[in-house]
């Protein structure tokens, strides 16, 4: 007698898979190579997204939050792990003798001048940014650099979510010099 492992039940998402997939390439097989031959994707479309609104509905969409309420709702800590995880390699650590790589050291930077940097950034960053680092300002900076100053040479694709935004603009409030 063998001691067999008793194998783990499939998780429901793989069944789902599997029976969509099932039902493409099995039932709807000659649907699929009747819209491919004859430009009919319409209706593949729309049986496929008829399968699938019948086992997973549409959720109600939930209304985004304004900068404000994530703020207020922002956590410090995850924003230093994402400072670690997304910005740290080019800006280095944000402490007061921290250095910068490929990109600035951002100690202190909530609330300077954007473009304080000089020649260390690109010509379009310069001519681009002519404010003070604000809360929208890096919200907008944070979620494409390159949408909000096109020609940017800061290869950085953006935090899509907006309350990890949030989470490293808290931080970034943190890093600024004792107040005397």
């Amino acid at each position: 007698m063998t001691d067999a492992k008793p194998q783990k039940p499939l998780p429901l998402k793989k069944i789902f898979i599997g029976l969509t997939a099932g039902v493409m390439l099995g039932g709807a097989g000659a649907g699929y190579y009747y819209a491919d031959q004859n430009g009919h994707i319409d209706q593949l479309a729309e049986k496929f997204r008829a399968a699938v609104t019948e086992y997973m509905p549409e959720k109600e969409a939930v209304p985004l939050k304004t900068l404000a309420e994530r703020m207020r709702d922002a956590d410090v800590e995850k924003g230093n792990k994402l400072y670690s995880t997304y910005c740290m390699a080019c800006h280095g650590p944000a402490t007061e003798n921290g250095y910068g790589g490929l990109g600035p050291n951002l100690f202190n930077l909530v609330g300077e001048k954007q473009g304080r940097y000089g020649a260390r950034n690109s010509k379009a960053l310069q001519e681009a940014l002519t404010g003070v680092w604000d809360r929208e300002g890096l919200d907008a900076w944070l979620e494409n650099p390159q949408q909000t100053v096109p020609g940017t040479s800061m290869y950085f694709s953006g935090l899509k979510n907006p309350q990890d935004r949030a989470d490293l603009i808290a931080y970034l409030e943190t890093r600024k010099p004792p107040a005397p």
